[in-house]
């Protein structure tokens, strides 16, 4: 729920998946779309909107009021979390991005040496990230972003914010958005 305080009214927000089913070849897989569904409305009554989902964990009705907006029109990409030799198919475990999460602290306290997070098919536009242990209770972060088979981008930094290199991963996994590259290195232009 977003507050609007010059309108005096809420804006609520629902996130999720659909999937296209219209393409009936079963050895496609299926277009997944993430969306969100929004909607302007008194505060009282977005209020009671949260208490009946909290409440009965129902969603409400989504009818033409909600307004749609479609995100990642592509189907997410298999990503591959590795620690030192594991490798891990992250589409195959309910709590990806805790794992990453726990890579991330694995590196920190010494468990790991090295963790990759990438896709399982680096033969497209991609972003993929190699973390390892810097001096002191800095992390080494290598970043290389390929837009085609001729352009490969590699950036590098040092930070042991756990939160924000988690943050990057994330956001470049489910948006495959580059993090804010001002204060990374370039250390390769193929």
């Amino acid at each position: 729920m977003f507050h609007n305080e010059d309108k005096n009214s809420c804006t609520i927000y629902l996130y999720g998946y659909i999937e296209d089913t219209s393409r009936q070849d079963e050895n496609v897989d299926p277009r997944v779309y993430e969306m969100r569904y929004f909607k302007e409305m008194s505060i009282p009554e977005g209020l009671a909107l949260i208490k009946n989902f909290y409440d009965n964990a129902t969603l409400p009705v989504i009818d033409e009021s909600w307004e749609r907006q479609y995100k990642n029109t592509t189907p997410p990409r298999e990503y591959v979390l590795t620690c030192d030799n594991d490798i891990f198919y992250l589409n195959q475990y309910e709590y990806p991005n805790q794992m990453i999460k726990d890579a991330l602290e694995g590196v920190a306290n010494g468990k790991y040496n090295i963790i990759e997070v990438r896709p399982s098919s680096i033969d497209e536009q991609c972003i993929s990230y190699y973390i390892e242990r810097a001096k002191g209770k800095n992390l080494r972060i290598r970043l290389y972003a390929t837009v085609d088979e001729d352009n490969e981008y590699g950036f590098e930094r040092e930070s042991c914010n756990l939160t924000s290199i988690n943050y990057w991963i994330q956001e470049s996994i489910t948006s495959n958005k580059l993090p804010d590259l001002s204060d990374w290195n370039e250390i390769k232009k193929k």
